[in-house]
């Protein structure tokens, strides 16, 4: 658990938050909802450059952004549009919980970042693989029983998406340091409306600039944690409204928050891409550690050869794999290697030996 200090938001006091390790959307106890790509407004929104079976975006030719306290290093095995990409190489941004993956191959596109500093009030989507709602949880509100949220349920990797809007900024003083986004769980705000849970951790939080979608923030935490008594069990949930509710306040010490009177809305936090962009930069433009050969193809050999668009290489056993383009023949090449050859051929992957 980690305790952060919200600022920009000034209803709110010290709060206690859990690593977000599922998109829960107000509308909708079905799981299924919000399970496919976004269509409408918010086509194009970040869906397709969302990597499994953990959470995180594609930002660049070999480079994945995610959440460092997600553990994923050197080795790991991530998938994105049907492939499956070894990560060569990992290093955390300085004082925050962002971590950048490359991996051994290239993706075919990758999702622009934002350079603008004016997220607050702007409406996002967001991306995760957690779990969907559980039961409901209800508590005493004015002497009523009354709905005020969700229990959590296990992640189950799928991905899913919802809608926010940043209501504020925060920097944390103990714990996991930073710059973030800040968003609540509003019971009016409609039914895309999502907070995070257990399994979100790492996905990409987009709005829009000048048309354009861009990656925003990258999910870290949630506030998520409460008991019915200072001296009862702990339960997880997304809640709407935790004015029922104790939280620890301290380690150790759980109180009901007066805040929540006019703050009943739990928060989750993003990291805040703006915050790093310069780093960002400068990381992207570095060469591989280990330089890897580069595939060309061509459709004909009347064409030049050019780079393929996605393909990942395992550099132990020397294979290259790439989806099928829809060609009846074509030409391979490797830079820095003398022969290439299909060894596979299914309906959907190619793979080649060096």
């Amino acid at each position: 658990m980690v305790r952060f200090v919200v600022l920009g938001i000034t209803s709110l006091c010290l709060t206690q938050m859990w690593v977000a390790h599922a998109v829960i959307v107000l509308g909708s106890a079905d799981s299924s909802v919000h399970r496919t790509e976004p269509t409408g407004a918010l086509a194009g929104s970040g869906w397709q450059w969302q990597m499994g079976p953990a959470a995180g975006t594609v930002i660049g030719p070999s480079h994945i952004l995610t959440a460092a306290h997600l553990g994923l290093w050197t080795n790991s095995i991530i998938t994105w549009d049907g492939l499956g990409y070894r990560v060569a190489e990992a290093v955390d941004a300085p004082d925050s919980d962002l971590r950048l993956l490359r991996v051994s191959g290239r993706f075919g596109n990758w999702a622009p970042l934002n350079a603008a500093t004016n997220e607050v009030g702007q409406s996002v989507v967001l991306f995760g693989r957690g779990g969907p709602r559980g039961d409901a949880v209800l508590g005493m509100v004015q002497d009523r029983n009354t709905l005020c949220g969700w229990n959590w349920l296990p992640a189950d990797q799928v991905l899913r998406w919802g809608t926010n809007r940043i209501a504020g900024l925060q920097a944390t003083s103990t714990g996991t340091p930073g710059e973030y986004l800040v968003a609540s769980f509003d019971a009016d705000g409609g039914n895309d409306e999502a907070t995070v849970s257990v399994g979100d951790s790492g996905g990409g939080v987009f709005l829009q600039q000048e048309g354009t979608w861009v990656l925003a923030g990258v999910i870290s935490a949630v506030q998520g944690t409460f008991k019915r008594t200072a001296e009862g069990p702990v339960f997880f949930a997304a809640l709407f409204n935790r004015q029922p509710f104790f939280e620890e306040v301290t380690t150790g010490v759980w109180e009901q928050d007066p805040s929540s009177a006019t703050q009943p809305e739990t928060l989750w936090i993003a990291t805040r891409v703006s915050a790093y962009r310069e780093w960002l930069d400068t990381q992207l433009s570095q060469p591989a550690a280990v330089p890897l050969p580069r595939l060309r193809f061509t459709a004909s050999l009347n064409q030049p050869f050019q780079e393929f668009p996605s393909y990942s290489v395992d550099p132990a056993t020397r294979r290259i794999n790439l989806l099928r383009q829809g060609a009846d023949q074509l030409f391979f090449q490797l830079e820095g290697e003398s022969e290439v050859r299909i060894v596979a051929l299914t309906a959907e992957v190619i793979t080649l030996a060096y």
